[in-house]
């Protein structure tokens, strides 16, 4: 009793003796001082099965009443208790066993400690304390043997310490930390990790760091980083985030290797400009190629946002190697001297790349798009690419497009043009039209009288096109006017729809005759003007149902489309954008069966459907299955080639044009359970009794990121292969895709991906690789082999390539950035590692 009646005695008088424009929040600290000892403010590692902590734990942060003052903590009045005190109004004051002290947000407890006034006005200027120090502060615990406060530089020192920083999961040791106002904090020899204090994956040794929690940024000197306790790396300088903040500074090196390139090593500095700026520029060392230079801008303004990508290789020896050998050689591969892929050759020097895409948005209706790429020569791609996907790039978009978005009214100005990349190991590709410019609009009324709805859409366009690479013939180019107006009249009832349509498809020509057609005489003006009706209409069935004995509500919706457009013969109209749409089941429901305006194909057809769907109490589709197929009244005599040069071109483009009725197109979709999905899209032919297309896919997207996915797709035609000129030819395409993300021991998780064409009986994309994912440490291995040259004409079609990521959480990332495959798009469903932090998402 007596001890309690001192340690209040002394309480009230240290409140007394401070300055009174502290007073004013002083009895509240007084009336709470035995609830504070009572919860010892210990921030202790809290081991936790708990599936949502990746760490298997959690740090808790101590229960201490704070202070909702905006001051400082050093600015606000102590509050202070122990077994035994021996107090003066000026001079030093002593406080022996179960110290503890509270200021605000702040808590400090000891063995023993020391209170300094000044003799004059009795103002506290400093706390020196001994034996089992601890002082916390939100998102800060400090632990050690001494310590001292200062209260006029607002400082604070702890010896042979020991702390955590809550907010960046990281804890560490120091023979000395200080602390600045509570922003900066400085630790001198120092071990530092984000691990869990039992297992320290990854640690830093730095003769100084200094952590500014104002700025996010932490600082070292003299680092060394040490994995699983054997030393890594050292920098003699490194800087890194402690929260999410963006700061300028280098990064951690990025490496891998691959046999196009060799073994590549980058240093990347981030750049964080302003607060809608930043940027990352790397230089990366290439042991085959030599130095080149990333740089990827982001920026972010009121009405704009985008990103700028460069890159530079002032010398790349392997290239400069390969043109050599190539110009001395490319008669006996087979290829002219005015063959664009030798001409190719020509463009020597550096190898640059550029990449600027831009969105603005000036106002509710005004808004533009900047698509931009280009790389210095046609090899580019081929050489310095990691994937299928891009190293087989060979028409780069350059596009600059302004649009009108009104309440009826949809305007757009758009210039486009291509990049045709003709790479020496491969085919010569075909170029494409360019538009310059092109002007669309586009206008809907919803109810001019009584539901009649009014549109009207259409564009003019000027098509140009470069001459044939090899035989410098000409091609027709021109301007095109395309214009649709529609009237419609919607009836809409519960029980389903039926939506009547007229439209008037005008179409004029002024055209520059190229080489060929200027040899057939053909007209440099044309006009085609057609009338278009369909009617579409759909009903709506439904009935409570059981499906896998689960009660469901079933629908069946039959649907029926007509569509009439008389023919007219196309062979002089050039094609300028027009191209085959693949059949399917939304292909029943599309009156044209051509993309683009330049072939309008004739139609008297009537297609007929039905679909059943099994939806669940939240109307969410458990199955569905859809089946149609179109009946045709006359043979389909539009094509996309020119029957007058190349006869018989029609029957070769789409054998099945003068059937009476289409394959039967259908599509299902089965969600299996909430983790399992399966897909199918087939087309089967009743005339020859085989499937035309048949697509699967089946996947699974489970807990703790589990992912596989499972493909097949088959065409017994493939356009794409298809040859006008003649006969013969394999048109088959047959291919399989299997990936997945699954553990396989503990926090190791593999990962892969096999593409195969069965046709040809070879891999298109192959790789395997494996993570490792913990608390603080993570770790990708993936090995790649990809086709390069689909063609066969390289005598090294494959490349193959490494590539390693290491992120040590809390501190940065180790990988390829720049070269790492994209995983999350090779692997449907994949999420990396590097978005999984102390709590899985």
């Amino acid at each position: 009793m007596d001890r309690q009646l001192r340690s209040s005695a002394l309480l009230l008088l240290l409140c007394a003796a401070q300055p009174q424009n502290a007073l004013a929040n002083t009895s509240s600290f007084v009336c709470q001082q035995t609830k504070c000892e009572e919860r010892a403010p210990l921030i202790r590692w809290i081991s936790s099965q708990d599936e949502r902590y990746l760490c298997g734990g959690y740090y808790q942060e101590p229960l201490y009443d704070k202070n909702d003052s905006p001051l400082h903590s050093m600015d606000l009045p102590l509050v202070l208790s122990a077994d035994t005190s021996f107090l003066t109004l000026q001079g030093t004051s002593s406080l022996i066993g179960h110290v503890t002290l509270k200021q605000g947000d702040r808590f400090l407890q000891a063995d023993e400690a020391w209170l300094y006034r000044t003799p004059h006005t009795g103002e506290t200027t400093s706390v020196v304390a001994k034996g089992h120090i601890l002082l916390a502060e939100p998102g800060l615990q400090l632990e050690g043997q001494d310590a001292e406060i200062d209260f006029k530089a607002k400082k604070t020192w702890v010896e042979n310490a020991s702390f955590i920083l809550l907010p960046k999961h990281a804890y560490g040791h120091a023979d000395r930390i200080s602390v600045n106002q509570g922003k900066v904090i400085v630790l001198k020899n120092a071990h530092y990790s984000t691990c869990t204090p039992n297992h320290p994956d990854w640690e830093i040794h730095a003769d100084t760091i200094r952590l500014n929690r104002a700025t996010g940024r932490g600082q070292a000197s003299h680092v060394h980083l040490y994995v699983k306790n054997k030393p890594l790396l050292y920098f003699p300088y490194a800087n890194f985030p402690i929260d999410k903040r963006r700061q300028s500074g280098f990064l951690f090196p990025s490496f891998g290797s691959s046999n196009q390139s060799g073994t590549t090593f980058s240093l990347p500095y981030y750049w964080n400009i302003a607060s809608n700026y930043d940027a990352i520029v790397t230089p990366q060392h290439m042991t085959e190629r030599g130095l080149q230079a990333h740089t990827f801008i982001r920026y972010l303004t009121k009405h704009q946002e985008g990103n700028l990508h460069l890159s530079f290789l002032p010398h790349d020896r392997q290239y400069e190697t390969f043109r050599h050998d190539k110009l001395l050689s490319f008669p006996a591969d087979g290829l002219a001297n005015n063959d664009p892929r030798v001409l190719a050759l020509n463009h020597g020097g550096a190898r640059m790349a550029l990449s600027w895409k831009n969105n603005v948005q000036w106002t509710n209706h005004w808004s533009g798009k900047v698509d931009y790429s280009w790389v210095s020569d046609d090899n580019y791609f081929i050489d310095l690419s990691n994937s299928v996907n891009v190293s087989n790039t060979n028409n780069l978009p350059q596009e600059v497009r302004l649009q009108y978005d009104g309440q009826f009214w949809h305007n757009f100005l758009k210039i486009q043009k291509f990049q045709t990349l003709h790479p020496y190991e491969g085919a010569i590709q075909a170029s494409t039209y360019q538009r310059q410019p092109q002007f669309g609009f586009e206008m809907r009324d919803p109810n001019i009288w009584h539901h009649l709805q009014y549109g009207m859409s259409g564009d003019w366009v000027n098509f140009y096109h470069n001459r044939d690479p090899v035989t410098q013939f000409s091609f027709t180019k021109g301007s095109r006017i395309h214009v649709r107006p529609s009237l419609q009249y919607p009836l809409y009832r519960a029980s389903g729809y039926w939506i009547p349509r007229v439209q008037l498809d005008y179409t004029q020509y002024n055209l520059n005759r190229g080489t060929q057609d200027r040899a057939y005489n053909r007209d440099e003006v044309i006009y085609r003007a057609l009338p278009m009706f369909d009617s579409d209409a759909m009903l709506y069935f439904e009935r409570s149902s059981h499906f896998a004995r689960i009660p469901y509500q079933q629908t069946l919706e039959p649907r029926l489309y007509y569509v009439y457009i008389p023919r007219q013969n196309q062979n002089a109209i050039p094609n300028f954008d027009s191209g085959t749409i693949d059949f399917s089941y939304d292909q029943l429901f599309r009156p044209n069966r051509f993309s683009g305006y330049d072939r309008l194909g004739e139609a008297n057809q009537l297609s007929f459907a039905l679909t059943s769907r099994f939806l669940n109490k939240q109307h969410a589709e458990k199955f569905r299955l859809s089946l149609g197929q179109i009946l045709y009244f006359k043979a389909r005599d539009v094509s996309l080639c020119d029957q007058t040069l190349i006869p018989g071109c029609r029957l070769r483009e789409d054998p099945e044009s003068n059937n009476k009725t289409s394959a039967i197109a259908g599509f299902m979709l089965y969600h299996i359970t909430p983790e399992w999905r399966l897909d199918n899209d087939l087309e089967w032919n009743p005339h020859q009794r085989v499937f035309d297309q048949n697509s699967v896919n089946l996947s699974y997207q489970g807990r703790n990121n589990r992912v596989l996915n499972l493909g097949y797709q088959y065409l017994r035609r493939d356009p794409t292969l298809v040859n006008l000129e003649a006969d013969g030819g394999n048109f088959q395409l047959e291919q399989t895709d299997l990936s997945f993300a699954w553990p396989v021991y503990g926090q190791w998780r593999g990962i892969g991906r096999w593409h195969y064409d069965l046709t040809v009986k070879r891999s298109i994309d192959l790789l395997g690789g494996i993570e490792y994912n913990s608390c603080c440490i993570a770790l990708q291995l993936v090995g790649s082999h990809y086709l390069r040259d689909p063609e066969g004409l390289s005598a090294t079609p494959y490349a193959n390539a490494i590539f390693i990521r290491i992120l040590l959480k809390g501190l940065s990332t180790l990988g390829t950035s720049q070269e790492a495959r994209n995983l999350s798009r090779d692997i449907p469903g994949f999420i990396s590692f590097a978005n999984t932090e102390y709590v899985k998402k």
